[in-house]
């Protein structure tokens, strides 16, 4: 199922899909962009987005989400 909400989404994720995707709360999201642990993008207008591919490569270090287990 993550995958195929990946795949539904565009190359850039808002803060809010991220947590949706994972099963986290904003916060959470918002704390691990703080620590690094995802690369984010601030655009123009000041809101910050995740690179689709950013995500999957931070899925595959071993970060949990709700639809897969590790």
């Amino acid at each position: 199922m993550l995958q195929a909400e990946l795949l539904k989404a565009g190359e850039l994720l808002s803060i809010d899909e991220v947590a949706h995707i994972l099963g986290k709360s904003r916060q959470t999201i918002e704390r691990w962009l703080d620590e690094r642990r995802l690369a984010s993008i601030k655009l123009v207008s000041g809101s910050i987005r995740i690179e689709k591919t950013e995500l999957l490569r931070s899925l595959n270090e071993g970060y949990r989400c709700r639809s897969m287990d590790f």
